[in-house]
């Protein structure tokens, strides 16, 4: 199994889903900051990382992580990547997925 290199890459506040849906004050993800960078090892969860955007991008470190080389043609750019985000529809973190050679 590979190692996979995961980068926050945006931290986005769907403010118009917040203030139809959401509670006051809420604010974009206070776990994961832009920049920041976690290592998962054999499609395992990273320390530190959130539990709800691993359910969600879970699936992507497994792949990577077991060879997989690209997904959709119409998806990213590059091979061995994956672009994936959080379920939190009020605050949706983007995660960029790379195998480690």
């Amino acid at each position: 199994m590979k190692n996979i290199k995961i980068t926050v890459v945006d931290t986005p506040l769907n403010q118009e889903l917040v203030d139809q849906y959401g509670l006051p004050g809420t604010t974009a993800c206070p776990k994961h900051k832009v920049g920041d960078v976690f290592i998962a090892v054999g499609g395992e969860k990273p320390d530190g990382f959130c539990d709800e955007a691993w359910n969600s991008v879970t699936r992507y470190s497994i792949a990577l992580s077991a060879g997989a080389t690209h997904f959709w043609d119409d998806w990213v750019k590059a091979d061995k990547t994956a672009l994936a985000t959080c379920a939190d529809a009020f605050r949706p973190v983007a995660f960029l997925m790379e195998t480690m050679d």
